[in-house]
């Protein structure tokens, strides 16, 4: 019980539920627990009349609390760094807080696994703009012909493997939703964000909702803004909103207010639900705001298959003039000392000269990973944070009430000393913000105008620069494949087992149509029976020169894939020439194709929007 109002109270009948006396019932923290009742009186009953499941959501409820930045990073900085984690946001428009919301993250020491936007007021079009460093971004469209109060979109840490679930993702006026399946190493974690229009039907929203939640797997995660105010007890919609999440095995994990505008009551209309309590550590909310919504968060126990492969971020080689050069020497030295009479002999000393001259003894990190935001200082992350501590001063010095009655927060025309406080704390607050927000511009565009002076007449440079600040980029491909229903990570497994796919094609489309009775196909002709019988006298094929050599090395285009640059081979070709006409030669007059020429190399690249679950959704390149 509240001890300073119990010990001034004469009667006990004028406390409020929460033990809070009428003079000091303002300074009471409201929370959403509709389980307490249930498990106030546990002691006095049986165990067995008091679900496991209700036990464990009263104590999320009871134990979700509000922290700052600050707070946050000591408090939960081990949890973070053990479990899979969420962060749930409403933006209240990508184009204005964007950018402020990039600089928060920067201000957490561990990054949240999945984050979860709402009102982006943006589609996947423009998504590119929008990027987080370390993260793939997915958008749901937006409600056609609506510029305000619509879009979701999830960012999911790009060590995770993630696919768009269809099946429960949709936009209608009254309910938005997006969701992804993310591998973990035991099933599947299926996580969502929500966002209900407040302008769509409240009872066809819900409906909606029940359909989703019937739909969604164990494992379940589904955060947003749900409009509704679950502290609004009376209301028969919070009434409906609880009684299609308890049917359906879900609960609510935000029990503290979430929302809360100038001169209106608090709300809590933001929230994490989940069908899978038992893997909840710890739920909250932040304080540090960047619209009139505070960030929720959920930690919980599932971990997620975090397997970042990284060859794609690392550079072994470095083919720079000196390294080129010696290259060129030890090459040339080491084919006049050595007898060459076949292909594989030139191939290994060919790469043994490659690796002496040009291999890294510490691969170092390749240039090609992306920085997104890169105007993102110390010092402005410094300046977001001692913005955060004068708003911290004015909520503090603005739950005090004014002894002649001002309900002004911002201090009004009083001039008592409490509201003089008030209007001093609130003019410190209002002035750093605004200067921040001006330094966030002035940031920007000088990074951005001294990279383009640095650039001046360089144009190739500076449309990479443009396509950097337009966010377009390639998404990281994952390595994930599944051969009956087992996971494979394995290259070298999924190359073979592409190549087995593709070969096998023609043959397991007649067996196909053999087994259904459609299309019977009997004694499928060889290849050789459509070849006219051989002429020995037919052809005269004349030997390969050094200069038919050269002008085929010269004609290389130096973007196409390979082992080693192009650039490279032409700089040795007046070197290799000689040899590889003779050995070209040789190959003719044999009619033996060397070994090390079948090789190919395979990269599975993803189609958008398809499963990464089935072969059809991917694309071999050779």
């Amino acid at each position: 019980m509240h001890h300073k109002c119990y010990t001034k109270s004469i009667n006990n009948d004028t406390l409020s539920d929460d033990f809070y006396c009428p003079k000091c019932v303002h300074l009471a923290v409201i929370r959403y627990n509709p389980f307490r009742l249930a498990c106030t009186n546990f002691s006095d009953i049986e165990s067995s009349e008091v679900d496991d499941t209700i036990i464990k959501v009263d104590q999320i409820l009871n134990n979700c609390v509000s922290y700052n930045v600050k707070e946050f990073n000591k408090a939960l900085d081990n949890q973070m760094n053990e479990f899979s984690s969420l962060l749930f946001q409403n933006i209240d428009g990508n184009k204005s807080n964007f950018d402020t919301f990039a600089i928060e993250s920067h201000r957490l020491t561990k990054k949240f696994s999945i984050i979860a936007l709402a009102e982006t007021n943006e589609g996947p079009e423009s998504s590119s703009l929008y990027q987080l460093t370390g993260y793939n971004s997915f958008y749901q469209n937006t409600i056609p012909d609506k510029k305000k109060g619509t879009g979701v979109a999830l960012y999911v840490c790009d060590t995770l493997s993630a696919r768009v679930n269809g099946n429960v993702s949709h936009i209608t006026e009254h309910l938005e939703t997006l969701f992804v399946a993310v591998s973990s190493t035991t099933s599947p974690v299926t996580v969502g964000v929500m966002y209900r229009p407040p302008s769509g039907n409240v009872n066809v929203a819900l409906s909606e909702l029940s359909d989703i939640l019937d739909s969604l797997p164990k494992c379940s995660y589904l955060a947003g803004d749900f409009n509704i105010d679950l502290h609004d007890k009376n209301s028969t919609i919070v009434q409906r909103y609880e009684e299609i999440l308890l049917s359906k095995g879900f609960f609510p994990l935000i029990s503290l207010a979430t929302h809360e505008k100038p001169g209106c009551k608090a709300s809590c209309i933001d929230n994490i639900i989940t069908n899978d309590v038992e893997s909840i550590v710890a739920s909250g909310i932040l304080t540090d705001r960047i619209s009139h919504h505070s960030p929720i968060f959920q930690i919980f126990d599932r971990n997620l298959d975090s397997s970042r492969i990284d060859l794609k971020y690392k550079q072994y080689y470095d083919y720079n003039k000196p390294n080129v050069k010696a290259f060129l020497q030890t090459l040339e030295h080491d084919l006049n000392n050595n007898v060459i009479d076949n292909f594989t002999t030139f191939h290994d000393i060919f790469k043994d000269c490659i690796d002496r001259t040009c291999k890294l003894e510490t691969p170092k990190c390749s240039k090609r990973t992306a920085l997104n935001n890169p105007w993102i200082t110390p010092d402005l992350v410094g300046k977001i944070s001692y913005q955060h501590e004068l708003y911290d001063k004015w909520v503090k010095v603005r739950k005090v009430k004014c002894k002649f009655g001002e309900i002004e927060n911002k201090g009004g025309t009083c001039q008592c000393p409490i509201c003089c406080s008030k209007r001093d704390k609130y003019k410190k607050y209002s002035d750093c913000r605004r200067k921040v927000k001006k330094d966030r511009r002035n940031a920007q565009s000088k990074f951005y105008g001294g990279k383009f002076a640095e650039l001046h007449g360089n144009s190739k440079k500076t449309w990479e620069l443009i396509n950097q600040i337009r966010g377009k980029r390639k998404r990281q491909t994952k390595p994930l494949f599944t051969i009956n229903n087992e996971k494979i990570t394995n290259r070298r497994v999924i190359a073979n087992e592409f190549n087995k796919y593709f070969v096998s094609l023609a043959s397991n489309l007649n067996e196909a149509y053999n087994e259904i009775g459609e299309l019977v196909i009997n004694g499928i002709p060889s290849i050789y029976d459509y070849l006219p019988k051989s002429n020995t006298t037919s052809i005269y094929m004349h030997d390969c020169t050094i200069d038919e050599v050269c002008k085929i090395i010269s004609e290389l285009k130096n973007g196409k894939s390979s082992d080693i640059p192009i650039h490279v081979v032409k700089a040795s070709s007046r070197i290799i020439a000689p040899l590889l006409s003779v050995l070209y030669n040789e190959c003719l007059k044999e009619g033996i194709f060397p070994d090390d020429l079948k090789i190919g190399r395979i990269s599975p690249i993803y189609k958008k929007e398809k499963s990464i679950d089935c072969d059809s959704a991917l694309i071999p390149l050779l």
